[in-house]
């Protein structure tokens, strides 16, 4: 490699470290005293806001009052699945790994870093989702995703989660949830995903012209709070009010999926 090339590289990934992540999607306050526990795969379906896409962190929390290595298996999926109930169902995997369960303090919380990768691209719309083992059969092992109960304050979800009832691509439902403590509560989970520009990314300045972004600079990030692109077609969001077929549910739970946000 010449000493040019390596000079190019050099100042690339000095600049590539530098790039401030922007918070695509936070539901980080509320109580933790609250989670919802599934002997299935189960989690919420994510709608990111603006226009960074190339993840950079995920984190969520959960609680359990055990310890088990490899016991808990996260996964994030785009919705390009089969429709089920109306929506789009978690389809592709574009990530998924096994983790430890802790129960230090009860309430967990969970940062994942990703390497800076201009393939790890996100869809606006994700679901994650967590499977727990060692819960189930008689065991007094309780483990599930907290549920603070409010909405996010970036982005936004439904207030429904996607439960897994076989291992077939559509073998997916939308529920409500009822919580540790018997009550019914917003089916949204702590999570908070960070993302920064894909390289070529253009964004519009303040005065309204396109400028053309190339995933490492700071300055045309800030100056474009959305995507040229966005300007001139703006991002149509999932569509709420969707009926659930199950009909009328137990002590007057809204079986309609409403897209929530805290802007």
């Amino acid at each position: 490699m010449n000493a040019k090339l390596s000079a190019i590289l050099a100042a690339l990934s000095v600049g590539v470290s530098s790039v401030r992540a922007a918070v695509v999607y936070d539901l980080s306050s509320g109580p933790v005293n609250s989670y919802y526990q599934s002997f299935s795969e189960f989690g919420d379906q994510l709608v990111l806001a603006g226009a960074d896409r190339v993840i950079e962190s995920f984190s969520f929390d959960y609680f359990a009052n055990f310890a088990q290595a490899g016991g808990l298996t996260f996964r994030i999926y785009a919705n390009d699945g089969p429709i089920v109930s109306g929506s789009r169902a978690p389809g592709t995997i574009l990530d998924a790994r096994v983790l430890d369960i802790s129960n230090i303090g009860g309430s967990q919380h969970v940062l994942i870093n990703f390497p800076f990768n201009t393939a790890n691209v996100l869809p606006n719309s994700i679901t994650y989702t967590a499977t727990f083992s060692g819960i189930g059969n008689g065991s007094s092992n309780r483990a599930g995703l907290i549920t603070p109960g409010g909405f996010p304050s970036t982005g936004a979800s439904f207030d429904d989660a996607w439960q897994r009832t076989g291992t077939g691509a559509g073998d997916w439902a939308l529920i409500h949830v009822v919580d540790n403590n018997g009550l019914s509560v917003i089916a949204n989970f702590k999570a908070t995903v960070t993302a920064v520009p894909e390289p070529g990314t253009r964004y519009a300045d303040q005065a309204g012209r396109p400028i053309t972004g190339d995933g490492v600079s700071v300055a045309r990030r800030e100056l474009g709070r959305r995507t040229w692109a966005a300007a001139q077609s703006p991002e149509q969001p999932p569509t709420p009010f969707i009926p659930d077929p199950l009909g009328p549910s137990p002590a007057g739970l809204l079986r309609r999926r409403h897209l929530l946000t805290g802007r």
